[in-house]
């Protein structure tokens, strides 16, 4: 009777531990999304800067065309 349990209890423990497993993959392949998605954001951000600075319309330091002569 002791040995059914047991192995029973194996049983699920080895479902349980493969369950947490696919999950795991999900939950990276998530976060990986979520990183992709930072990175496009971050690069669309910095592409919109560099348009406004060549532009002459965000500068920390004055105009563009001072520190370009």
């Amino acid at each position: 009777m002791r040995a059914l349990i047991v192995i029973a209890y194996w049983i699920w423990m080895l479902l349980k531990w493969r369950g947490e497993g696919s999950r795991g993959e999900e939950v990276e392949e998530m976060e990986e999304e979520e990183e992709e998605e930072e990175e496009e954001k971050n690069i669309q951000e910095k592409e919109k800067m560099t348009k406004k600075l060549k532009s002459g319309v965000v500068d920390r330091y004055g105009p563009l065309h001072e520190w370009c002569s």
